[in-house]
């Protein structure tokens, strides 16, 4: 494939995911329910998100184009994709909705058919504090038709507080042990004797998945590789982003806190194992994202509050007498 003949494809299908949209937009962005509430939308900051990621693409994509070969066509791909994920960011900033009506939501996203759901279907909505990029907390709205995961809306989406008010009043929130963690939340917990706290399935999912990313895109640009002095920038890059992607897989998979019945050991990224009797835990902090446990002035472990079953390890050290303090407003 020539030069000329990937610049028109890459453009075309640019211009093809544009107009896509804009029909999109025609055809579905017309609701007009009589009994609307709120509808909800997504904050510009997803649209600067894509728009910087465009830039970043094309300041890697126009050597590849220049010194075009087999493996740097490779690379011009891998690129040209995160570039138009980027594109269609800025895209869902504009056109995402959730319209809130008085007997349903509908979920409206960019190029798929909106998405209804009847409140009678939803069972039960799970409010959490969970961690973000950067170390920040942020709202969730989870909401459930028994064990199924039906939604998942972020405190930063334009019209949260919206959403959860309609959901309090409709008695569907679930209590949230650990914001304010009492004998009335406590009894609304399982007691579990022996369980385990460990990273929740969605963050297991995504760093395998990260890894085996890089994993196969490394291999390929290797397997490419021609000597060129050019390309040795690429190898490196993506040698460099497996790395990164292994290191968290592997703390994400190891590591792991085993709660006994009077015991609490903990397993690091490196698989090595401490156990402490519950006893001895002198004081227990809570962040924005964390629970801290200390004994005496020694900090023992640090709890994201996504993990599993950590609701289960609040009501335990309630049950125990240890107070959890917060120190965050």
């Amino acid at each position: 494939m020539n030069r000329t003949s990937l610049i028109i494809i890459s453009i075309t299908i640019i211009l093809l995911l544009l107009f896509a949209s804009y029909l999109w937009q025609r055809r579905y962005l017309t609701y007009m329910q009589a009994n609307l509430i709120h509808v909800m939308t997504l904050p510009r900051f997803f649209f600067w998100i894509g728009i910087l990621c465009i830039p970043f693409d094309l300041f890697i994509m126009v050597p590849t184009v220049v010194f075009l070969d087999g493996g740097l066509l490779l690379a011009y791909l891998v690129f040209y994709l995160h570039m138009l994920l980027g594109e269609y960011l800025c895209i869902m900033a504009f056109l995402w909705r959730c319209v809130i009506a008085e007997d349903s939501l509908t979920f409206y996203l960019p190029l798929f058919p909106p998405k209804e759901i009847p409140f009678h279907e939803i069972t039960s909505v799970k409010y959490t504090e969970n961690r973000k990029l950067g170390g920040g907390s942020k709202k969730r709205l989870e909401g459930y038709r028994q064990k199924k995961k039906l939604f998942t809306v972020e405190e930063s989406t334009l019209g949260f507080d919206v959403l959860y008010t309609v959901f309090l009043e409709r008695g569907k929130l679930s209590p949230i042990p650990l914001n304010g963690y009492n004998k009335e939340s406590s009894d609304c917990v399982p007691i579990l004797e022996d369980f385990s706290i460990t990273e929740n399935r969605e963050n297991v999912i995504r760093s395998i998945s990260t890894f085996l990313f890089f994993a196969v895109l490394c291999a390929l640009t290797v397997w490419t590789w021609t000597r060129d002095e050019l390309e040795w920038i690429y190898v490196l890059i993506s040698i460099l982003f497996l790395a990164v992607s292994l290191c968290d897989m592997i703390n994400t998979l190891l590591w792991k806190l085993t709660v006994g019945f009077r015991t609490i050991s903990v397993r690091n990224s490196f698989g090595k194992t401490k156990t402490y009797d519950i006893r001895q835990i002198t004081e227990i902090q809570e962040t924005r994202n964390h629970l801290v446990l200390y004994v005496g002035e020694k900090r023992v472990v640090k709890i994201f509050k996504d993990h599993k079953n950590v609701p289960q390890l609040a009501e335990r050290f309630y049950r125990e007498g240890i107070e959890i303090r917060r120190v965050y407003h």
